[in-house]
């Protein structure tokens, strides 16, 4: 299924969370630590490493679309050697040139390149290539949100590693400022029943313990499904009729209408009854980078839309 290869390459979320939740051993062994030296500089990334420069990082590698939008946002993308394919945000990343994807990386040009820090994403590598790199005494930052703070976090420590702290701490401050605005406007009130469709054939949706399940939570709604484990469980159209979604939020699909078109057969749904179907951008809500609260900000605003509807009579 070539969709599951291009995950941010086109932005579809299914190969993300598939592959996150396939990767039994997408982490790397730890490593000792390296022992910082006086004046040195020294953050843990998102899996609790220690990552050691003598000093700020003037040659990176990114080795996922969502680490290069990070780096760019923090005010080093021209500091970038080399990037993933799919890396296609904002419009000068896609002249980097290119070291494989997120699903295969060609491990031998990113050493040779030399590069003085590598930003990764832990579940779209192998472990294996993750070690042959870590092995190589090339420092690694490992991105790996599991909740929507997460993201500002990185913001900051990559900012520090590249030398553009101040910057790093102002995109991060006005990230959280954003996500608490939308918090406070949407957050409140009664919870509307959303189901979020991350592809149709099969039939993905999100379970619990996502951070895109956090970001519907903060703009008023409730995953149905988020009482499921999985990361990407597979349901059926009878689970998902069973559960009486008042809003059906699309990322894409094959049935027509950006997936959308597949509930069109069921107009008893309070959903299609109210005409509450919506296609998201999986593009700036997939990728756990500085775009994602645009993404939240339309889920919001398309789930205000879904409860003035589901109330009329």
């Amino acid at each position: 299924m070539v969709w599951l290869k291009r995950w941010q390459g086109f932005g579809t979320i299914a190969a993300a969370i598939v592959v996150a939740a396939t990767l039994t051993a997408c982490h790397s062994e730890r490593r000792p630590a390296p022992q910082p030296e006086q004046g040195s500089i020294q953050v843990s990334d998102g899996d609790g490493y220690p990552v050691v420069l003598t000093r700020p990082a003037q040659k990176i590698i990114t080795l996922s679309p969502h680490t290069t939008e990070l780096v760019y946002a923090i005010g080093a993308g021209n500091q970038i050697a080399a990037t993933t394919s799919y890396s296609d945000y904002p419009e000068e990343a896609k002249t980097l040139p290119t070291v494989g994807d997120v699903h295969q990386l060609d491990v031998e040009a990113i050493i040779a390149r030399k590069p003085d820090l590598i930003v990764l994403w832990p579940s779209g590598s192998a472990s294996r290539q993750i070690d042959e790199l870590v092995n190589s005494g090339i420092p690694v930052y490992r991105t790996h949100p599991k909740k929507l703070s997460d993201i500002p976090d990185d913001m900051e420590k990559l900012g520090i590693l590249t030398g553009h702290a101040d910057e790093g701490r102002a995109k991060a401050a006005q990230w959280r400022s954003d996500l608490e605005n939308l918090t406070n406007r949407y957050s409140k009130g009664q919870k509307i029943r959303v189901f979020y469709q991350v592809f149709d054939r099969p039939l993905y949706t999100i379970g619990g313990n996502q951070f895109i399940g956090e970001a519907i939570n903060r703009c008023g709604g409730e995953n149905i499904f988020q009482d499921i484990k999985a990361l990407a469980p597979i349901v059926s159209v009878e689970d998902v009729l069973a559960r009486k979604p008042d809003a059906i939020i699309s990322t894409g699909g094959m049935s027509g209408e950006n997936g959308l078109g597949l509930w069109k057969r069921f107009p008893i749904m309070s959903a299609v009854k109210a005409n509450a179907l919506y296609y998201l951008d999986s593009d700036i809500i997939s990728r756990p980078g500085p775009r994602l609260v645009d993404g939240m900000k339309t889920l919001c605003e398309d789930l205000a839309d879904a409860r003035a509807k589901n109330s009329q009579p």
